[in-house]
């Protein structure tokens, strides 16, 4: 079992967003996945919900011009 405080954080987030006038896009956001543990498998960990939405998950995006990938190579 996973720890599930990205998700929590997550639904403080999108909490911290209701109460302050804002609604997250679930249409713009990415999950990227970064570990360097071998004994980790990232397709076993559950993918983060938003507003009943799951998000979705890459291996690679692009941030001001520069590739980042899960491997951070």
């Amino acid at each position: 079992m996973y720890d599930v405080t990205l998700q929590t954080a997550a639904d403080y987030l999108v909490s911290w967003a209701h109460n302050n006038g804002m609604m997250i896009n679930t249409n713009n956001i990415k999950e990227l996945i970064i570990c360097f543990n071998k004994k980790v498998n990232a397709e076993d960990i559950p993918p983060l919900c938003i507003n009943g939405n799951d998000i979705e998950r890459v291996t690679t995006f692009k941030l001001l011009g520069v590739f980042v990938s899960s491997d951070l190579s």
